[in-house]
């Protein structure tokens, strides 16, 4: 066994221990189903140990070809050999049969390569709830004496506290944490029209 067969047989044994959602996607250098997937004019066949080993890899972690469900008879083939002798879909979207949310799966030209590239869409507008974003720091409070007192007030007193962790490091982020909070609350509910400005 080659040394990438054998990465891969153990990549895909430690990906079949755990309970994930995949979207595989690539050139997998062989085709699911030659009868549609390949056309050889010079009636070569494919290799039926590649064909097996992506049959075995789609099966163990539950995985749909999403271009071959949207597309039952088009043969959407992603690589031309450069005489026309053979065309054949290498290049597939392998997501796991959970994910129901495609939309459209599509091969298009691509002028870069001698492959042909593929197109997946999927809807995520149900069930996912936007986030608050990055927190980003107003440095404009740099100039207030009040924001100025509460932060070194806070240092004053944070840097006896080293002793009560197990290392510097620690020491360190959990200041940081509490720092934030201190930006946070202050922009929220500190500021005030009494505000002094330097």
């Amino acid at each position: 066994m080659r040394r990438e067969e054998h990465s891969s047989k153990v990549w895909l044994v430690n990906c079949h221990r755990k309970t994930q959602t995949y979207i595989v996607c690539g050139d997998f250098n062989t085709v699911m189903k030659a009868d549609i997937d390949r056309l050889s004019l010079a009636h070569t066949k494919p290799r039926s140990a590649s064909i097996r080993d992506i049959h075995t890899f789609v099966h163990t972690l539950d995985l749909d070809d999403v271009f071959r469900r949207q597309h039952p008879t088009e043969p959407g083939y992603t690589w031309v050999q450069p005489h026309n002798q053979i065309a054949e879909r290498l290049d597939m979207f392998l997501l796991s049969e959970q994910i129901q949310k495609v939309t459209d799966v599509s091969v298009l030209p691509t002028v870069f390569s001698d492959h042909h590239s593929v197109a997946l869409q999927l809807s995520t507008t149900e069930g996912i709830t936007r986030g608050c974003g990055y927190w980003k720091f107003n440095v404009q409070f740099l100039k207030e004496s009040d924001f100025r007192n509460r932060i070194t007030g806070f240092w004053e007193y944070w840097r006896y506290q080293k002793q009560s962790y197990t290392s510097l490091l620690q020491w360190w982020d959990a200041g940081k944490a509490q720092i934030k909070a201190i930006f946070i609350v202050y922009e929220k509910n500190g500021k005030n029209d009494s505000k002094q400005i330097d």
